[in-house]
């Protein structure tokens, strides 16, 4: 199905070149930067200013303008709309770091929406009007892809009741960007854990299935439910051991990388605890892949020059939170 879009009609003084526009186009790199645009590394002064004129130049051949109405109407319209997030998008050309726009969510007749709104903003109220959007339809399979045959329904989802014994992982809505990629990601992590529960090992968040709405729509993902993350029970000061820890961390990874498979984001937020005691799960596993696949998006640290899922990638990672594991170690023996 075509996304909807609802369009505003431009201003047309003088201040409409400076309102705040809405950029409309997903290859925005692409657009931004055709080539045979030649780039060269500059300092960061020179970097900013070559960056601005670019965004400039496409604020002005891409973007919209929406009309300002008068009070009474956009208290009306506002009211209709309810803003549910937003968060700025980034890219990197050449080695430069370019913003490209803030990416904004509604909730308007049980439908999202978004707009990408050209400017950074410190806080909601700070967004320029609705009206002014040019607002697109988010497809509902983008956020909650149909029901793959084979993939297993989580008998009874407990919805993360408190005290529940199951977690149900629900997508989050924030973090779509206009591209069906946030559904896929929901797909892909549930495939892993069903593969995983096929082949478990107690160091491994175990999968109970999916979390199905009334059109068949994966709403989330079910696992067991953990009590904190390592990074978590560190922060709050609590005894941890390290080497038992990184040994059930290396045991998780073994197994995984026994079925050909690599975690790709092994860090001490990805560490979870079972309860109070010392057992450790490796959890999250929307960027595990197959060896020698594409590097997800979404990753952990990986070794530099990485291009694709190799186990190299989780060594990094065990490294990493092996270190942290010894400093911490070492920093509550010092307090005692």
């Amino acid at each position: 199905m075509a996304r909807c879009r609802r369009d505003t009609p431009g201003m047309t003084s003088e201040k409409a070149k400076y309102s705040p526009c809405f950029l409309r186009v997903h290859r925005i790199r692409d657009k931004l930067f055709p080539p045979p645009l030649p780039w060269k590394k500059t300092s960061p002064s020179s970097s900013s200013s070559s960056s601005s004129s670019l965004v400039t130049l496409f604020l002005k051949r891409h973007c919209s303008h929406g009309s300002h109405t008068n009070g009474a109407k956009q208290t009306k319209m506002e009211s209709e709309w309810e803003f549910y997030s937003m968060k700025e998008r980034w890219g990197e050309i050449g080695g430069v770091r370019l913003f490209l726009y803030t990416h904004v969510m509604y909730w308007h007749k049980n439908e999202f929406w978004d707009a990408r709104v050209a400017g950074r903003y410190a806080s909601r109220a700070d967004l320029p009007p609705v009206e002014a959007c040019v607002l697109q339809q988010i497809e509902k399979t983008d956020l909650w892809p149909p029901l793959e045959p084979g993939l297993r329904v989580c008998p009874e989802p407990t919805d993360n009741k408190p005290g529940g014994g199951l977690f149900v992982k629900r997508v989050r809505l924030a973090e779509y960007d206009g591209s069906p990629t946030l559904g896929q990601y929901v797909l892909h992590e549930a495939r892993i854990g069903q593969r995983l529960r096929a082949s478990p090992h107690p160091n491994l968040a175990r999968f109970h299935g999916c979390a199905v709405g009334a059109r068949g729509e994966v709403t989330g993902l079910c696992f067991d439910r953990y009590l904190e993350t390592l990074g978590e029970r560190m922060r709050r000061g609590a005894p941890v051991d390290a080497e038992r820890s990184i040994e059930q961390v290396r045991a998780a990874v073994h197994h995984l990388h026994s079925l050909q498979l690599v975690h790709n984001d092994v860090t001490v937020d990805n560490v979870m605890f079972v309860n109070h005691g010392p057992a450790l799960v490796l959890v999250d596993f929307d960027s595990c892949a197959a060896r020698g696949g594409g590097l997800p998006k979404k990753r952990g640290p990986v070794p530099d020059g990485a291009v694709a899922s190799e186990f190299e990638n989780d060594y990094v990672g065990l490294q990493l939170v092996y270190a942290v594991l010894l400093r911490y170690q070492d920093a509550t023996k010092a307090q005692r």
